[in-house]
């Protein structure tokens, strides 16, 4: 098998990727990167040849809450033929998942040498020609000072994401697709709904259906072992909107199951995540922009239901149908940019017939 042939077989094995084929990563390869063999044939252009070069060595950091991005960076740093590889594994229970699919990928043969340790040498990054970091600004800031000015990095920081409901799309089957992006990974991650912006006076209907789903869908597979701290923070929260105003509507048995809000004020704030979700009204588009404004740089998804149009000016680096949020594309701008065409090196021969 060629090289797209076993990565194909390789992303089989993660949720969202079963049946991603040879031409879809060829497709990724050309439109990221300007050719489906960027390493040999490259890119043409004017009297110039450009030839990507893949990086040797790489350190990949996962200090997140889900292996979905370890998962994704693996795959690309196989796709660009990246020779060896270190990770970096989370402190949470996804580490032995990522160490499993990190070990999956030395033994297809797409990567000479993939290791995995729990803790980095001091310094570590600055050994590494390319570092790429999943954590919290804290992490992401801890790297960067390590990373000499020469080398290639790589940050992708926490941030949230949110849905926006058309009013003609207030029934119980858009609150349904809703709840599925909410109860997958107990809404860790960023990809996860923290609000939804509904387009109509009674945002209040939004919210029972959103209940109601909650309801329905729930079962015993999504209870979380709860840490007193985010007991805490989900009791506060609740207390704090009753005091606001707002309606709180939890399960009949007062658990902390999950908490679906009506919320009094329109502003964007984020939840305290475990199937916590804030329903909030606006207007126009004009004043959603506005109430994004002083967190547009945090915003990773929009969901839209589906009489609702893109709304440009809020900050998001992907849309895509409620329902979806959890599940991104192949082939979707991980926080803006594409990140094959930073992971590569180019070389420029000026004579356009040069090998």
């Amino acid at each position: 098998m060629n090289r797209l042939e076993v990565l194909t077989a390789w992303l089989e094995r993660y949720p969202g990727w079963s049946g991603v084929n040879q031409s879809d990563l060829s497709l990724l390869l050309s439109g990221e990167l300007g050719s489906r063999d960027p390493f040999t044939e490259g890119l043409r252009m004017g009297d110039t040849r450009r030839i990507a070069l893949p990086p040797e060595r790489a350190l990949l950091v996962c200090a997140g809450n889900l292996p979905h991005s370890a998962w994704q960076a693996l795959a690309r740093l196989a796709l660009v033929q990246t020779q060896e590889i270190l990770v970096k594994l989370p402190s949470s229970p996804c580490a032995d998942v990522i160490a499993d699919s990190a070990r999956a990928l030395q033994s297809s043969g797409l990567v000479r040498k993939v290791t995995t340790v729990r803790e980095l040498q001091a310094q570590s990054a600055a050994d590494y020609p390319l570092v790429i970091v999943f954590g919290d600004s804290g992490t992401v800031e801890k790297f960067r000072a390590e990373v000499p000015w020469h080398a290639r990095f790589l940050a992708f920081g926490h941030k949230i994401s949110l849905a926006v409901v058309h009013r003609d799309d207030v029934h119980l089957e858009t609150a349904r697709a809703l709840v599925s992006d909410l109860l997958m990974h107990s809404q860790q991650g960023c990809l996860a709904p923290h609000v939804c912006y509904v387009d109509c006076a009674d945002h209040g209907l939004m919210a029972a259906f959103c209940a109601k789903a909650l309801t329905q869908s729930f079962t015993a597979r999504e209870q979380v072992k709860w840490t007193h701290e985010a007991a805490s923070a989900i009791y506060a929260r609740r207390r704090a909107e009753l005091a606001l105003g707002s309606e709180v509507i939890t399960p009949a048995d007062g658990s902390l199951s999950w908490t679906v809000v009506a919320c009094a004020e329109p502003d964007f704030d984020s939840a305290p995540t475990y199937h916590f979700l804030l329903v909030k009204k606006f207007s126009s588009p004009e004043q959603l922009s506005e109430l994004l404004r002083p967190t547009r740089t945090m915003i990773s998804t929009v969901s839209l239901s589906p009489h609702q149009q893109p709304l440009p000016g809020l900050g998001a680096s992907r849309f895509c149908p409620i329902g979806k949020m959890q599940k991104p594309s192949l082939y979707w701008t991980q926080d803006g940019f594409l990140p094959l065409a930073e992971m590569v090196t180019w070389v420029t021969y000026e004579d356009k017939e040069m090998p």
